[in-house]
């Protein structure tokens, strides 16, 4: 088959589920986490604020006029009891008034059985509706070949 038409299919179902109603699943820092919970677990995250000059402003969504971007790093582990070949770990971000507003994902190609691997998503000022993010639900997503 041909593997651009296998990227498009995987990034059209990805969008679908990411973006459609999952199974909430409450975590111990009380966030959310949908999708692929019983293949790939969230292990940790952090949400730090950065200025223009990549200097630290603080932790969560930082609303400063110094803001520039929130910055999502973390850990995800594969619980699946098999080797994945494509692991999706996405974000969507939220008002304060709990509307939805954009979304970033990250893309883990190869993950070994009970092996871990570290996400980066940048969430720049100049991306839309960067002043309004309050919030973040995680949604997990697995592509088996």
């Amino acid at each position: 088959m041909n593997k651009h038409f296998i990227v498009l299919v995987t990034t059209i179902l990805f969008l679908t589920v990411g973006l459609s109603g999952c199974e909430e699943v409450q975590t111990d820092n009380g966030s959310n986490i949908l999708g692929d919970t019983d293949e790939l677990e969230l292990v940790n995250y952090t949400i730090e604020t950065y200025n223009n000059n990549h200097e630290k402003i603080g932790d969560g969504f930082v609303h400063d006029s110094k803001a520039y971007s929130y910055e999502i790093t973390g850990t995800v582990k594969n619980i699946a009891g098999k080797f994945l070949n494509r692991s999706y770990t996405g974000a969507r971000f939220y008002d304060n008034n709990n509307n939805y507003l954009n979304y970033k994902m990250y893309s883990t190609p190869n993950l070994a059985k009970n092996s871990t691997a570290n996400f980066s998503m940048i969430y720049a000022s100049s991306d839309e509706y960067f002043e309004k993010v309050h919030s973040v639900k995680f949604y997990l997503f697995v592509i088996m070949e």
